[in-house]
């Protein structure tokens, strides 16, 4: 511990020199132990046509009980500074990071807050918590028990192609393997395109499935190409106990309107694609697509009649005035409900050919 206060030291030799010896001296060695981590690379600010990054966060010191399991957060001051003056900042990145213990430092003492308890104390220089005294309050405050440490316990998976989870990931990851040690049963994780979803579901069902918890598991998607890729790549160490569930034709007996055959007309329900309308090919579809099916026998309608009708703007302006969410969309019965012009078939036929002759024409003006 220092006997003076040398202000013309900076915060790195603050760092040097008292910090990082004192941690070391409590047992966190430097496998237990980040300095200087990063965990955002900063905001873009976007002004007419210039661009700049903003400063990313990083925090000074990260120390974990084990590898993707941080537990306390360290900042540092220089000698100017009071060793309460980093703690705001040590909060701050705390939070973030879903870490339950900040800690900060000006060489001279240590200040930690627990952030589950609520508490804040002083600490000499060699009184900085070993790694098993704060693991054990930790656990101690969220009154686990020995079962539902044990599967919190088991580690992600890891290999020569593996990487580190970001933040927001390993989160997602050690909060939902939380739940289900204590034992919740249904939980929904929201994260944004481009975010890592396959991947952090790998990790989680990896870890559930380790544990001895979840012997089972089915993981959807809505189209056949997500579900190969993913098997190729993020759940490629699952090949040995991993299979594909291909659907099947319906029965002729079963009336099965989630699949559709080449030629029938699927309509957009909701979203940036409400009103539009689509030919079907052979095969499944999505449930924001309606599947049309006429309650009048073919000698009534021509197929291609309805499908022009669909497209016009009659249509499309009732349905798009229509829908009652923030969204946009409508149900079966806003359809049903959405008057339906009927000429006689020989009529709808002569429409038809009138729309296949202009269109050509129509479109090459407009190209």
């Amino acid at each position: 511990m220092p006997t003076f206060l040398d202000k013309s030291l900076s915060e790195q030799d603050i760092r040097d020199r008292f910090i990082t010896p004192a941690l070391e001296n409590a047992g966190w060695d430097a496998e237990h132990r980040r300095a200087e981590y990063s965990f955002t690379a900063g905001a873009i600010v976007v002004n007419g046509s210039l661009k700049h990054r903003k400063k990313g966060k990083r925090a000074d010191y990260i120390l974990l009980t084990k590898e993707n399991y941080p537990i306390a957060v360290v900042e540092a001051k220089d000698y100017n500074h009071t060793p309460h003056d980093g703690i705001q900042q040590a909060l701050d990145y705390a939070e973030i990071l879903d870490i339950p213990f900040a800690f900060s430092s000006n060489g001279a003492a240590f200040v930690e807050h627990d952030l589950n308890a609520g508490t804040e104390r002083e600490l000499r220089m060699d009184e900085f918590p070993t790694p098993l005294a704060l693991r054990e309050r930790l656990h101690e405050e969220k009154k686990l028990t020995p079962k539902e440490e044990a599967i919190i316990d088991v580690p992600y998976y890891s290999d020569s192609d593996s990487f580190e989870p970001r933040y927001y990931q390993r989160i997602a990851i050690n909060r939902t393997v939380e739940a289900v040690a204590r034992g919740q049963k249904r939980i929904l994780l929201v994260m944004a395109t481009g975010t890592g979803k396959t991947y952090t579901a790998f990790q989680i069902i990896h870890r559930l499935h380790a544990a001895k918890i979840a012997k089972r598991i089915l993981y959807i998607a809505d189209r056949n190409i997500l579900i190969d890729q993913t098997m190729r790549q993020d759940f490629k160490p699952f090949s040995k106990v991993m299979t594909k569930i291909k659907g099947k034709q319906p029965s002729q007996k079963i009336k099965c309107q989630s699949l559709h055959k080449k030629g029938d007309i699927l309509l957009a329900r909701y979203g940036g694609s409400l009103g539009k309308i689509f030919w079907a090919e052979e095969g499944a579809y999505n449930v924001a697509m309606a599947k049309v099916i006429p309650l009048f026998t073919s000698n009534l309608i021509d197929i291609n009649y309805l499908y022009y009708y669909y497209n016009c703007g009659l249509y499309q302006n009732l349905v798009k005035g229509g829908n009652r969410s923030a969204q946009g969309g409508f149900n079966r019965d806003d359809l049903n409900s959405l008057l339906f012009p009927l000429p006689p078939l020989h009529e709808q036929e002569r429409i038809v050919e009138k729309i296949k002759q202009v269109l050509p024409k129509l479109e090459n003006i407009l190209h």
